[in-house]
């Protein structure tokens, strides 16, 4: 990973999935209605961060989820931001 661009307080993300597509939810964990789904290599601003249930994914185990300019959650573990897991400076959800 490395440090991936900012626009004022957002920070842009490449979703990296190994199979299929990554939910987007409407809150911070798994319990969360479907809302979107992102394919490998889609750009994501964002924008916020929340904790919620913990995802195994392609950065690890993580209970962070980052909340995404275009509306929903996604969870970090799936999203290259340049940083492990928690982005220092970014606002919570």
């Amino acid at each position: 990973m490395h440090d991936r661009p900012r626009v004022g307080d957002a920070v842009s993300g490449i979703v990296r999935v190994a199979d299929g597509e990554l939910n987007v939810r409407s809150g911070p964990g798994t319990n969360y209605t479907i809302v979107a789904k992102l394919s490998d290599g889609a750009q994501v601003w964002v924008v916020c961060q929340a904790t919620g249930t913990t995802e195994n994914g392609t950065y690890g185990s993580s209970n962070v989820w980052n909340g995404i300019s275009a509306g929903g959650y996604v969870a970090d573990t799936f999203v290259d931001t340049g940083h492990p897991h928690l982005i220092p400076g970014m606002a919570q959800c």
